[in-house]
């Protein structure tokens, strides 16, 4: 039953942040960029508040992604959230939920506190962390910019190093809160620069779902 009662606490939360979102996105007192990106932290540290406070099971998790991908392709198709919808046609939402999907599907495991489990979580923080950040500092200070040969996205110098310098300190940080031992700096400094890399040659949304598995194939391969 107290599981129930914190599922519906974290639904309504969610309900609020997105809700709060396209008001401020309409009122245009931030852009929607900015908006986007802190939807896309809150959505994507979801699991670490699903697994800590309601101590869900690995099923659940599953349940709740597949729901937020149905979701999250009717919100793309219909375009009915400014704060949600990209200038040009990104499917980003889409693929977001799809690469979230594909870790707590092949990554987590039953024991969610296990190693692989917690790998699993780190590459969602490199995704929440240092995706936000690439985007966030390229919009802001970007001058430097190149063309991703994936897609026909353009990504700034600056917004790689921004992530690379996040996604370090997001897992220096995340792996003494979630207890991973195995972490060490040279591991940690592996997984950021490969995730970093493939950000880089990533765009149109595809890489919300190779900077995931990228980083998860390293902290599996190495950790």
């Amino acid at each position: 039953m107290h599981w129930i009662l914190s599922w519906m606490i974290y639904e309504l939360i969610g309900i609020l942040v997105v809700l709060s979102a396209e008001y401020v996105c309409r009122k245009r007192w931030i852009t929607g960029q900015y908006i986007r990106k802190f939807i896309h932290v809150a959505a994507s540290l979801a699991p670490f508040f699903l697994i800590y406070k309601i101590h869900c099971t690995k099923n659940l998790l599953i349940f709740v992604h597949v729901k937020t991908l149905i979701s999250n392709s009717y919100l793309y198709k219909t375009k009915q959230f400014k704060s949600l919808s990209e200038k040009v046609d990104n499917p980003g939402i889409v693929t977001f939920a799809i690469g979230m999907l594909l870790i707590v599907v092949f990554g987590l495991e039953e024991n969610l506190s296990s190693d692989q489990s917690l790998k699993a979580l780190l590459s969602i923080t490199v995704l929440s962390i240092g995706d936000a950040s690439a985007a966030v500092f390229g919009t802001a200070f970007g001058r430097y910019k190149y063309q991703a040969p994936i897609g026909s996205g353009y990504k700034s110098v600056e917004g790689s190093f921004a992530m690379l310098i996040s996604t370090i300190l997001a897992i220096h940080l995340t792996s003494r809160l979630i207890g991973a031992e195995f972490m060490t700096w040279k591991l940690n400094v592996a997984t950021s620069i490969a995730a970093t890399l493939i950000e880089a040659c990533s765009s149109f949304g595809l890489d919300n779902i190779t900077i995931p598995l990228i980083s998860f194939g390293v902290l599996y391969l190495f950790g």
